[in-house]
């Protein structure tokens, strides 16, 4: 899924502080907020910020915004999009899908596929409110569409127009727009709009993208001595947070205390996101995985954006003890031809 995003990084890159503003919406868990900016932060780099030398969080110019992110940078995020602010790229939950009015998003793309249509359209409907094109992707992998009532597993694997399946449960007289190109991407496909072809150039997630060199996994060496020492400051670290897990989870298998920390330990050499820590312990939140790799930053110094994730994604006071610790891709493209929220129009 991370790949169907290199069309993002490829274009801040070039375009840095001018990208055009993109809200992704993550329809899963903070987990999934998380690695999205693990994600597009490790891709950039320095280019992830403005000026490019200035990695702090206000000058970053992805934000995120979900229930449990602290007011400052919730209106931080709001106040930046609503005007000129530095923020280009916002990975939210549904929470930035309402009482919101963005006047130029011109990217919405849904990490996993929406629940149900009317969710579908109230995040699709942050984009577009200029009257201006927007391009609305969905990302997600197939496991996913189990989760999702019967009309948006009908949208996602339509053959036809994409627009006219996601409002059939709305609209039983929904046609496909006019030209084809600028409908959706199986009608952009067939048009031939000019002199029986189209030259209507493709957006830039449609093209198709030269195979790069796979890039190698991040690794450290670990001598005994390191795994000693590391095993020694987990243990202390999990034996906090244990108080607060939910040791009921179907997730964890079983998974308790010595067995943790031996997971972590046995990782440890390829052990540097949010989601490494997750995915070979689920049951941690991302506060719990981000204290796990405040740990190996003690020791190796080597976590890459630590501060940026720990700011974003904290709490105002210290953790310090158990009673602190918190507990294939398609697209249509849209236009409004009113801001008013019950007049939107997709295209």
């Amino acid at each position: 899924m991370f790949q169907q995003l290199a069309w993002l990084v490829d274009m801040v890159k070039e375009k840095g502080a001018a990208t055009p503003k993109c809200i992704i919406f993550c329809n899963g868990t903070l987990t999934d907020i998380a690695g999205v900016l693990n994600y597009l932060l490790m891709e950039l780099g320095k280019k992830a910020y403005s000026p490019l030398d200035s990695r702090t969080s206000d000058n970053c110019i992805i934000g995120i915004y979900h229930s449990l992110t602290l007011k400052k940078y919730k209106a931080r995020v709001v106040e930046s999009f609503k005007g000129v602010g530095k923020k280009r790229i916002v990975i939210a939950s549904s929470a930035l899908s309402m009482g919101v009015n963005f006047p130029d998003v011109r990217y919405i793309i849904h990490w996993g596929p929406a629940r149900n249509m009317l969710d579908y359209h109230q995040e699709s409907g942050r984009g577009g409110r200029d009257n201006k094109l927007t391009h609305v992707l969905t990302i997600y992998y197939g496991q996913q569409i189990s989760f999702c009532e019967d009309a948006v597993t009908a949208f996602l694997k339509s053959n036809g127009c994409y627009r006219v399946e996601a409002y059939k449960p709305f609209d039983k007289k929904i046609t496909p727009l006019e030209p084809s190109h600028n409908c959706c991407k199986q009608c952009a496909e067939a048009c031939k709009c000019s002199n029986g072809t189209c030259t209507a150039p493709r957006p830039a997630f449609e093209l198709e993208r030269v195979s790069s060199v796979p890039q190698p996994t991040m690794s450290r060496p670990i001598s005994p001595s390191d795994k000693s020492d590391l095993k020694q400051a987990i243990t202390e670290m999990v034996q906090l947070i244990m108080p607060t897990l939910n040791l009921l989870s179907e997730n964890i298998s079983g998974c308790y205390g010595d067995d943790i920390v031996d997971a972590l330990i046995e990782k440890a050499h390829t052990t540097f996101t949010v989601l490494d820590v997750m995915e070979h312990i689920p049951l941690f939140s991302v506060n719990h995985a981000i204290k796990i790799l405040e740990v190996f930053h003690e020791m190796f110094e080597d976590i890459p954006n630590l501060d940026i994730m720990a700011e974003l994604f904290g709490e105002e006071r210290q953790i310090d003890s158990p009673a602190s610790l918190p507990v294939d891709f398609v697209f249509d493209e849209i236009d409004y031809e009113s801001p008013v929220e019950n007049e939107d129009e997709f295209i």
